[in-house]
């Protein structure tokens, strides 16, 4: 494990172990774009379509609304995820990870299905490339577990957390790697740190939240969360006020009739990010009750009821 002192520096860092697992840089990184994997030079790189680094190589994310529409979508990505492993993964150049969000959330929250995953574990082993999840955004319960990527059966070799370590009271990140990758790279010096790393104030901090978790049981509230949340998305579809909807874990996306402004939102009380892809990113917690989801769906539908046309 490497500490980190934010979401994207887990990232780096977790490419840092890549590339020591190798022992090379010149390996390359695949990801899939449109994506968020955080704001640094090569942060930005991975998750942008066009490539300023030669050593990415990108695959169109699939992007879908109904989900109807994910097998198809994701069944296209597969192929062209084939051809790049095809062309970069032979004849002396090497892959050497590919990388994927726990859940894709710049373009609306778009969740991979189970057979995805199981493919990319697959797709992995077949040929020789690690998997890496970026599982920032899921971590620590928002999937219901400390690992986002535990819902779906499979056990990536490298992954980045952030975000919920500390609650989002202190800056905190950090890469964890499975028993394959850590046998190869404890052997080497570890290289890769700054003085942050990690901040005492972040660990105090992670530590308390996972008191609280223990001890609250919260991850055993997941499950009624999301259920309140269906229940709300499924009331709103009911009247017509949103097109369609998408629920993991802790995290709800509703699609709109139109993309919205954070002006917008916040004249009904609505305190939120402006709208991709005309969708609506929602993320509960754990204090959320009956009250609070009663004025969630109030305010939600009141701001639908004058706001459902497509302007």
């Amino acid at each position: 494990m490497s500490w980190a002192i934010s979401g994207s520096s887990a990232v780096e860092a977790a490419i840092k172990m890549n590339d020591q697992y190798w022992g090379n840089q010149s390996n390359y990184i695949v990801t899939f774009t449109p994506s968020y994997h955080g704001t640094t030079f090569l942060t930005r790189d991975m998750s942008e379509v066009d490539s300023v680094s030669k050593r990415l190589k990108k695959v169109p994310t699939p992007i879908w609304k109904d989900v109807k529409d994910q097998a198809k979508a994701e069944e296209k990505a597969l192929k062209y995820l084939d051809l790049v492993i095809k062309s970069y993964n032979c004849c002396g150049r090497k892959i050497g990870c590919i990388v994927m969000e726990t859940l894709p959330w710049i373009n609306g929250g778009i969740p991979w299905s189970k057979s995805w995953w199981k493919m990319i574990r697959h797709i992995c082993d077949e040929n020789d490339i690690l998997m890496m999840s970026d599982d920032c955004a899921v971590c620590w319960g928002k999937g219901g577990d400390y690992h986002g990527y535990k819902r779906y059966g499979v056990q990536p070799d490298i992954s980045a957390l952030g975000k919920s370590l500390t609650a989002g009271y202190t800056p905190l990140g950090c890469a964890v790697a499975n028993k394959k990758v850590g046998d190869v790279i404890k052997k080497k010096d570890w290289t890769w740190g700054h003085t942050w790393q990690p901040t005492m104030t972040g660990i105090s901090a992670m530590n308390t939240v996972n008191d609280i978790i223990v001890r609250e049981n919260l991850f055993s509230k997941c499950q009624g969360i999301e259920d309140k949340l269906r229940s709300v998305s499924e009331s709103l579809l009911n009247k017509n006020y949103i097109t369609g909807y998408r629920l993991s874990g802790l995290l709800l996306s509703l699609d709109a009739h139109r993309d919205l402004s954070q002006e917008e939102l916040q004249e009904s009380g609505i305190v939120l990010t402006k709208t991709r892809n005309k969708s609506m990113r929602i993320i509960a917690n754990f204090l959320w009750d009956d009250e609070f989801f009663y004025e969630m769906e109030k305010r939600l539908s009141n701001f639908f009821s004058i706001n459902t046309t497509e302007g």
